[in-house]
């Protein structure tokens, strides 16, 4: 087995600053929005997906494809806003197998109310805090990274 091609202390440095800067971000974004409108960041993120699909409405896999979490997760946080009333549960009309998620109109008005606060600490937190050259530069790299990593980057990117 060969040495593996260990990382300069630059390298070290992005990496670690990489981690602990996201880490803390998605921690301070989560706290905001619990604390506003008593949704975590990870909800947040469903029902942005699901209000910007058309008709609302995405198969549990595609939503699971777009989140930034597992598959047993998501269908842990879609059960949790089943409950809350702000989705709903669908059998596919294509494959009975499959099963749909939809927002419903509290789902729409729960997005619409906590969205402007969220994208408010987004760019207080992040994207003011970056050159728009390295805005660019971020959207670029990090795009070739999920692709690296075999996942779609974001459009624009």
């Amino acid at each position: 087995m060969s040495e593996p091609k260990w990382l300069t202390a630059d390298q070290q440095i992005v990496w670690r600053a990489f981690l602990r800067s996201g880490s803390a971000l998605m921690a301070r974004l989560d706290s905001e929005l619990q604390e506003r409108h008593g949704l975590s960041l990870a909800q947040y993120e469903i029902l942005a997906h699901l209000s910007e699909t058309p008709g609302g409405t995405l198969r549990m896999n595609e939503l699971a494809d777009q989140a930034t979490f597992s598959r047993s997760r998501l269908t842990h946080l879609v059960d949790g806003l089943v409950r809350a009333k702000l989705v709903t549960r669908r059998k596919c009309d294509q494959d009975r197998r499959g099963t749909n998620a939809a927002i419903t109109k509290a789902g729409l008005r729960k997005i619409a109310e906590a969205a402007p606060a969220h994208v408010e600490g987004v760019r207080r937190h992040f994207i003011d805090a970056l050159r728009p050259a390295t805005q660019r530069a971020m959207a670029k790299d990090l795009g070739e990274v999920l692709v690296r990593l075999g996942r779609q980057p974001w459009e624009g990117a």
